[in-house]
């Protein structure tokens, strides 16, 4: 992110930070070419980037780097109600999957919801700090600290990505330990993503652990009801009951149901 806001502002000292540098580097943002050749970055990107720097900028304030934190600008991010994601085309990624390994990993944003942040760190053997599987628990913990809350957090394990950890070979302290197809080094988070996305692309689907985790919601959703909001909201561990809300604010089937007996 630094390096993006340098690009962009070319700064000769901290100090030249103020809303007006802010304004502009959102608009460079906005003008910047994407990867994929658009022109203007995604404004949930944009927000993103924002995040990072107000971060950054608190930090220095609490060094007296700076004497105070500018104003950021408000970037409205569009509201998009959670969608299902077809059994047909998680199938289609999963015949993608290169082994195992990859196949057990997918099944985790698919059965259990994870973050890739989660399921790339997980460990075979308790741990303090770092997700868990727990066979005799029948689920994957997530310490308090890892997820910097007050308590431990957990996912019941689905028998159906229990059965694929299970079969897994016990090589390593981590679940997941991916290697990268150029050598023997370790595949990187980052590493980890775009490898998904080239098995997303080769399958002819949009998907991601993202989107993976966002389907598990939907269907835990239709599944449970609106009157089970509170489970969801455990089972998905979203930072605000508003969020968890937001995958029962589709009125699309309510709708369609109301037209069809409509008289």
């Amino acid at each position: 992110m630094l390096d993006v806001f340098e690009q962009i502002i070319h700064p000769s000292k901290l100090r030249v930070v103020t809303e007006r540098t802010i304004s502009q580097f959102v608009n460079g943002r906005r003008e910047r070419k994407s990867c994929r050749g658009r022109i203007g970055l995604a404004p949930q990107t944009i927000k993103n980037y924002l995040i990072a720097l107000k971060t950054a900028l608190g930090w220095a304030v609490e060094q007296k780097l700076l004497p105070a934190l500018p104003m950021f600008p408000t970037v409205k991010v569009p509201k998009e109600k959670p969608q299902p994601i077809p059994a047909e085309a998680f199938e289609k990624l999963l015949e993608k999957a290169p082994n195992s390994l990859w196949r057990a990993y997918l099944l985790c944003g698919w059965w259990a919801g994870l973050r890739l942040a989660e399921a790339f760190p997980l460990r075979w053997e308790r741990s303090e700090d770092l997700p868990w599987v727990d066979f005799k628990g029948n689920r994957i913990v997530l310490p308090a600290v890892f997820a910097k809350s007050s308590e431990a957090q957990w996912v019941p394990l689905h028998p159906v990505l229990r059965e694929a950890l299970d079969e897994l070979p016990r090589t390593d302290s981590r679940v997941f330990p991916f290697r990268s197809r150029r050598g023997s080094g370790s595949l990187t988070e980052n590493g980890v993503s775009n490898r998904e996305l080239d098995l997303a692309k080769r399958a002819g689907v949009k998907l991601s652990m993202h989107r993976l985790r966002k389907g598990f919601g939907y269907r835990v959703t239709n599944q449970l009801g609106k009157g089970n909001a509170p489970v969801l909201h455990e089972r998905m561990r979203h930072s605000s009951m508003q969020i968890t809300m937001d995958y029962h604010a589709s009125v699309d089937d309510v709708l369609q149901e109301a037209i069809s007996e409509l008289t």
